[in-house]
């Protein structure tokens, strides 16, 4: 384990604007020093089945609670040339090795550095000095976890719940220069105001984005015992969220423009942090505790012309602008989040304090192009019917929700002069296209009218007020009433405006208690989902003919698996997946248990019969053999230290490092991986890195440690099986 040197900090000298802002400590790291705790942890302090039990085998205290430890980091300098922006002082920050934590109310308060902020990281590297023999270790970095060894019976953290929730709403205004204008009508069809320049009709269109992000998380308590224990939880959230506009769109606009946010003008940006304290004498057995839920948003429309935001409130001399000038002034936005969560639990029980449990995670989400999101069709987009309460629209094909925001300017052989969204969208307002009931919901409240003929009423209205009162009914046989004429000259805003909805979601919920320190313990991850589209994306996973079928049971799904569920016993969404279950995302593609997809019963993934965290025995004090190494929880999820001769499917290690090299995207710690291909064929398979988040923690890495030792006399008589938790020594001894 001395030779795990991961670079915490990589080239500082570049953290102002440059994408390599990151922590590059991952699972790959953290499973060896979580190995080495646990093996500490098992020998070295004789353990109680249940924290708060009548019988404590051991006088030592900490045999109570777990061993901790803490990172110490030291400088890499590099010598040869500067950085970019001028610094000589950069290099690496790399960790050193650990330290244990005898106060964590000390160690929490020490000061904390964003790996992201140049000011901070610039702080951070004047506290250095070069080399291993010059070590910092009272500084905490965010996104480097600590150390706690595993130990039976404590609640841990569950799930991280963060989500931006985008509202965005295309509104159209007609405006008219005095009563006596008209356009043309013929043909079952009315001309476009911008087929007429100069000839006193005009269009224009306002983009309102609502914003609301959504921040929860809980812990729980696995176990059927009752938690006696007197422990303090604290834990801290802290948000930064940022807006940006691309001044071009690509050259095919039918396409999604996808690039990295730095290259966004950032037009706003908004801080906030939610911390909570919570002290407890007792912790019910199976049941959550939720440490907070927040939900806070922005508003405000966006001006593409003069590329800045009007918020709510502000005073402006309009809000809208012409929507031709849609193909000359583009509308790409992006959006950058990153929640930071520090968790910790902490028994006042000792004194000093203990730490049960600890995580420091960084959520970072950026989607970029968002309005071109909005185009993507989706599984739930199917087309609507035309009204029939009324009257029917004059042409029977029905748009869905993603042709309101398609940005090409032609349809068919015809050159339109706005995008063909907003052509769409004009043409649903004076009747010529039909909405399905479930995009136009324009019943007012307190309206005794149906929804559907508040429609029609408001399409007759814009007809009048556009073609004057000669023009056909869309209201057949009807007479007229309060909201149907729009006379005379002013704007009047038409009667559809599309209004769909973006779920940026990272959900992070440990599959194994005892397994939940790094972001890639937990899952399922990063998603993004519109409604209503039902589009469903993966980042970084390509929707290619392998995925579609995902893609299709996702999106026909609906959108509860990415609603909060935090504090819920019973979750659409259930990572948890001991021996006999699978992972369920809540995305209804469940593999049958016979399935070779299916993670219930492969001993090469978890240890059998280990039904719940209540069935772990582990070993207790010094071991009498090697073969109780293969008692010891080996830091992934459901496994204790690898024995057996089975091997998970997906790249070995090395074959993981060597795609890592090349730049293949199926072994990067992310969601992506979990779902992506570990090798080239049809459709997804069954790895590593779908059940664990990382490709370089397979199990077969184990055999390394006992092919040092043996007690056999020849192959044969080394090989057998044992479950996890037998206790009788001859047998482990055997082994």
């Amino acid at each position: 384990l001395a030779r795990i040197d991961p670079v915490i900090l990589r080239g500082y000298g570049y953290f102002a604007n440059d994408s390599r802002e990151r922590v590059d400590y991952s699972a790959r790291h953290h499973q060896l020093f979580q190995l080495a705790a646990n093996i500490y942890e098992s020998t070295h302090f004789s353990a109680i089945d249940y924290p708060g039990g009548a019988t404590v085998l051991s006088t030592n205290r900490r045999a109570e609670t777990p061993i901790t430890y803490r990172p110490t980091f030291y400088l890499e300098p590099v010598t040869k040339g500067v950085f970019t922006n001028g610094l000589s002082n950069s290099g690496f920050v790399r960790l050193a090795g650990f330290v244990e934590i005898t106060n964590p109310i000390v160690a929490l308060s020490q000061r904390w550095f964003d790996p992201a902020n140049p000011i901070e990281v610039a702080e951070l590297v004047r506290n250095f000095g070069t080399g291993t023999s010059n070590l910092i270790v009272g500084v905490n970095i965010y996104g480097v976890p600590w150390v706690v060894g595993t130990k039976k019976g404590y609640p841990t953290f569950n799930e991280a719940f963060w989500q931006t929730e985008l509202d965005v709403t295309r509104r159209m205004f007609i405006g008219k220069a005095n009563t006596n204008v008209r356009l043309p009508y013929a043909a079952n069809r009315g001309a476009r105001p911008w087929d007429r320049p100069g000839g006193g009709v005009t269009a224009n269109v306002e983009h309102i984005f609502h914003f609301t992000n959504h921040v929860a998380a809980e812990a729980f308590n696995k176990y059927t015992n009752q938690f006696g224990r007197h422990t303090r939880i604290i834990a801290t959230n802290y948000t930064e969220f940022k807006f940006g506009s691309y001044p071009k769109l690509p050259a095919d606009v039918a396409q999604r423009d996808v690039r990295s946010f730095a290259e966004y003008n950032v037009l706003h940006r908004f801080s906030t942090t939610v911390s909570t304290a919570v002290s407890l004498d007792s912790w019910k057995a199976n049941s959550p505790l939720t440490l907070f839920t927040q939900n806070y948003g922005t508003n405000f429309t966006l001006d593409p012309i003069n590329n800045r935001l009007i918020f709510e409130g502000e005073v402006v001399q309009s809000r809208a602008f012409p929507a031709t000038l849609l193909l000359n002034h583009p509308i790409n936005v992006a959006v950058q989040i990153r929640n930071r969560l520090v968790y910790a639990v902490i028994d006042d029980s000792s004194n000093p304090p203990r730490l049960l449990d600890f995580v420091n995670l960084e959520s970072r989400v950026e989607e970029s192009d968002l309005l071109g999101l909005l185009a993507e069709s989706g599984a739930q987009n199917a087309p609507g019917s035309p009204s029939v309460v009324t009257g029917q629209a004059i042409r029977s094909d029905s748009p869905r929700m993603n042709d309101f925001w398609d940005r090409r300017n032609r349809t068919g052989t015809n050159t339109l002069r706005v995008p063909r969204g907003v052509e769409v969208q004009f043409a649903a307002s004076i009747g010529e296209v039909a909405v399905a009931n479930n995009l136009w919901r324009g019943q007012p409240v307190g309206s005794t009218f149906p929804s559907r003929q508040v429609d029609a009423f408001q399409i007759d209205g814009m007809r009048q007020f556009l073609y004057g009162p000669n023009v056909p009914s869309f209201l057949i046989g009807t007479s007229p009433t309060p909201l149907q004429p729009l006379s005379g000259g002013g704007t009047n805003q038409v009667g559809y405006n599309p209004a769909p909805e973006i779920l940026l979601t990272d959900r992070r919920m440990a599959n194994d208690p005892l397994v939940h320190f790094t972001m890639e313990d937990l899952a399922p991850g990063l998603t993004v989902y519109t409604l209503p589209q039902g589009y469903f994306e993966i980042p970084g996973l390509p929707i290619d003919a392998s995925h579609r079928d995902l893609v299709k049971a996702v999106g026909a799904n609906g959108d509860k698996p990415f609603r909060n569920q935090v504090g819920l016993a019973r979750k659409t969404v259930n990572a948890s997946a001991p021996w006999g279950a699978d992972p369920d995302y809540g995305w209804g593609v469940q593999p049958p248990s016979a399935s070779p997809l299916s993670f219930r019963y492969d001993i090469a993934y978890k240890d059998s019969m280990i039904q719940s965290v209540n069935d772990w025995v582990f070993p207790v004090g010094k071991l009498a053999s090697l073969g109780q190494l293969g008692r010891i929880h080996r830091g992934t999820p459901w496994q204790t230290i690898y024995m057996k001769a089975a091997m998970p499917a997906g790249p070995s290690t090395r074959d993981a490092r060597l795609a890592f090299d090349r730049n293949q995207t199926f072994v990067a710690p992310s969601i992506a991986g979990r779902f992506g291909r570990p090798a080239p064929g049809p459709g997804p398979q069954k790895q590593w890195m779908a059940w664990a988040g990382n490709a370089y923690t397979r199990p077969e890495n184990d055999w390394l440690i006992f092919d040092l030792f043996t007690t056999a006399l020849n192959e044969n008589s080394a090989k057998g099986l044992l479950p996890v938790n037998h206790t009788n020594q001859a047998a482990w001894s055997a082994v």
